[in-house]
């Protein structure tokens, strides 16, 4: 339902977000 749907949002927002991440460390 929307609950699933937001988590998985979520969790893609949160890739992107370490991808920022590692790529600022590298």
């Amino acid at each position: 339902g929307i609950l699933v749907a937001s988590g998985i949002v979520k969790a893609k927002n949160w890739e992107k977000i370490i991808g920022e991440f590692s790529r600022a460390l590298i």
